[in-house]
């Protein structure tokens, strides 16, 4: 009799720990999951001077993410040029933010970095990529 007992037991101690796990996996799991992006950045200067940057962002994640600003280098934004409205930009899994806009600031040679600001799930976040003029 104290057999069955003891094997009930263990096996609702094993039940309760294998929950536990799968509670602490699956709240692990949400963590990484969302939004991500993938971005290319390409500038161009033209003869007479006239820089424009085309530029793509992609959610490459597995959740929605509403974009609310970007910027070059954290000085230059270029938010309106991007058809981004105050109510920001949602991009849904998959789907691509590609514009191509005059920069009315000339950019110096060398490194500089895209800044994207975005809300997902009620939190604001950033995203950066740098690119070479």
């Amino acid at each position: 009799m104290r057999s069955v007992i003891a094997e009930i037991l263990f096996v609702a101690i094993i039940i309760a720990a294998v929950a536990v796990l799968y509670n602490y996996v699956s709240s692990q799991s949400s963590l990484v999951s969302g939004a991500k992006f993938h971005v290319v950045v390409d500038v161009t200067t033209t003869a007479d001077g006239k820089q424009f940057i085309d530029i793509s962002i992609k959610n490459v994640g597995t959740g929605p993410a509403t974009i609310t600003s970007v910027k070059i280098d954290d000085s230059i934004d270029i938010t309106s040029q991007l058809s981004i409205t105050n109510n920001g930009l949602v991009l849904e899994p998959g789907e691509e933010l590609r514009k191509v806009v005059q920069l009315n600031q000339q950019l110096s040679g060398g490194v500089h970095k895209l800044i994207i600001t975005y809300t997902e799930a009620g939190q604001t976040k950033q995203a950066s990529a740098d690119f070479t003029v």
